[in-house]
C-alpha cells in the first residue's frame, strides 16, 4: 500500500499521522481477514527544505510501528523522502493508494495542483 504526505512537517505530525494511517489499514485487514499488505510510504518535501530530523526520527517511528502495532516480520514497511513541489507530478502512475496534505493549502500556487496525481 502506497501513503503519501505531500509538503510534510519535520516534526512528530507527520509520522504520528502515519502511524495512525497503518493502523486503520491494520485494523481493517485484519477485520476482513485479509493477509496485511506491505507498506510504501512517501515523505513529501521542497527541495530546499531538510529531511535531517524527519529521517533522524524514522528509527524511533519503525521501532514504534513493531511495538504498538505488530507490524515487523509479516510485513515491510519502506519508507522514502521525495523531493519536490506537489504542483508537479512526483509518483509513477498507479503507484500510491492514500494521499493527503495537512497544512499546505495556503502554499498551493496552482488551481490545478490535484489533477497531477
Amino acid at each position: 500500500m502506497g501513503i503519501s504526505d505531500l509538503g510534510c512537517s519535520s516534526g512528530p505530525n507527520t509520522l504520528s499521522i502515519m502511524s495512525e494511517i497503518v493502523g486503520v489499514v491494520q485494523a481493517t485487514c485484519g477485520h476482513l481477514g485479509c493477509p496485511l499488505s506491505e507498506f510504501r510510504l512517501f515523505l513529501n518535501y521542497l527541495y530546499s527544505n531538510v529531511f535531517n530530523y524527519l529521517f533522524m526520527s524514522l528509527l524511533t517511528f519503525i521501532k514504534r510501528l513493531k511495538e504498538d502495532k505488530g507490524i515487523g516480520e509479516a510485513s515491510q514497511c519502506f519508507i522514502s523522502g521525495v523531493l519536490g513541489s506537489f504542483n508537479g507530478r512526483l509518483f509513477p502512475i498507479n503507484n500510491l493508494h492514500f494521499v493527503y496534505f495537512l497544512s499546505n493549502l495556503n502554499w498551493l500556487s496552482q488551481a490545478s495542483a490535484m489533477t497531477t496525481l
